[in-house]
């Protein structure tokens, strides 16, 4: 939500942003709807306008709309996706980017597992867009696993995934998918309290890599399932972990979990199995796909 509102921010004002890395063009409007952690919406809003060092008036005279109520994708009615764009306009907003925190808030009822169900979800972010004219940005969970939750159909649909990781003042903003683009190098951030309200805002500190600790895993992996007693298995994170004689602490497992899942997203390894309790997802290298290359 911190990055979400940061980005929404560098919308509205025209700047450039990510700390510089996306140029805009022209200043735009956003609406943006939260419907988990409304009341902490305003002290994020907060740290982030004086981390800029706008004042309340001058923030007022941007196109940023505050919405406390979201959509529901999953149904109709009064606070379907229609009842939700009808509302925008009585209000007149008119605007460019539409940002949902989070996108679990605004599917009640939906099993975000089932691809049958995320295809209405998608329908009726199609039809904000549309309506509206807009992009749609929607703020996601991660799982355990260190992936995103639910069906892959979100993966297939959207135009762009980005996703942060990090802890502590180590933070970065990961490309997964840019469609017909080049994803960008990770952009490092750090959380910034300067406010003194106890929320943060985001200060970015520029492109980072991977990292060697990272390459060398992923080349790990590759290497460990690739041997011929693996050859053809799959295998969850704890026997990878396991077979590479890893450390399999929590910070040690959500690293590699990390890894596995951003290796998968990018289809250097083939993955199984849908991440929850009882389904782990487990992974394997595909020889004749040419993922030891």
């Amino acid at each position: 939500p911190f990055v979400a509102l940061d980005l929404a921010l560098d919308a509205v004002t025209g700047q450039a942003a990510g700390g510089g890395a996306f140029a805009i063009s022209r200043r735009l409007s956003v609406a943006y709807a939260t419907g988990e952690g409304g009341g902490g919406l305003a002290a994020r809003l907060r740290a982030a306008v004086q981390a800029r060092r706008l004042d309340g008036d001058g923030l007022a005279g941007l196109g940023l709309s505050l919405w406390t109520a979201q959509p529901q994708l999953f149904g109709d009615g009064d606070t379907g996706a229609a009842s939700w764009v009808a509302a925008v306009r009585a209000a007149g907003d008119n605007p460019d980017i539409v940002i949902l925190d989070t996108l679990h808030g605004a599917t009640a009822g939906a099993d975000e597992n089932s691809a049958r169900d995320m295809g209405t979800v998608l329908g009726s972010v199609r039809y904000i867009r549309d309506a509206l004219g807009c992009a749609v940005l929607l703020v996601h969970h991660a799982n355990k696993q260190g992936g995103y939750r639910g069906s892959s159909a979100l993966h297939g649909a959207v135009d762009l995934m980005a996703r942060t990781d990090g802890d502590g003042d180590n933070w970065r903003l990961v490309c997964e998918k840019l469609k017909d683009g080049r994803q960008w190098e990770p952009l490092g951030f750090r959380p910034s309290t300067a406010d003194g309200g106890g929320s943060a805002a985001v200060e970015w500190t520029g492109s980072v890599s991977a990292g060697p600790e990272r390459d060398s895993l992923a080349d790990a992996v590759i290497t460990w399932l690739g041997a011929a007693e693996q050859a053809g298995s799959h295998f969850d994170a704890r026997a990878i972990a396991a077979g590479l004689a890893r450390d399999t602490s929590n910070n040690a497992m959500r690293v590699l979990n990390r890894t596995l899942s951003t290796m998968a997203q990018s289809r250097r390894l083939t993955r199984i199995g849908d991440g929850r309790l009882g389904s782990p997802y487990r992974y394997t290298v595909d020889v004749a796909a040419g993922q030891l290359l």
